[in-house]
């Protein structure tokens, strides 16, 4: 029980952008695991999440990332991180197969 919630905390920091380094810092704050241990959870993850992305339906996959694209810019421009902003519209435009090479 304890081994799933520790590797769906690390999914989770995946997700979330966290690094390596900081989601085996986490683990041991709050399960007092060892760095070898952490590792082997994290790689248990990043297994676990591609598994999943398999299981799915590449139409829902990139529907989702359009969705997450959308709020990232919307997020960024309202904080004014307009760089942010056009990278997350060039990837949305790259998913929908507007922009791209040999695009427009």
């Amino acid at each position: 029980m304890e081994t799933a919630a520790q590797v769906d905390h690390c999914v989770k920091a995946l997700i979330g952008f966290k690094t390596p380094r900081v989601i085996r810092q986490e683990l041991a704050e709050i399960w007092g695991v060892s760095e070898r241990t952490a590792e082997r959870r994290i790689q248990t993850a990043r297994e676990q999440m591609t598994r999943d992305v398999n299981d799915e339906q590449r139409q829902d996959v990139v529907a989702r990332m359009m969705q997450q694209c959308l709020a990232i810019a919307e997020q960024a421009s309202d904080t004014r991180q307009l760089s942010n902003a056009i990278g997350a519209m060039r990837l949305y435009g790259e998913l929908l197969g507007v922009t791209g090479a040999h695009k427009l």
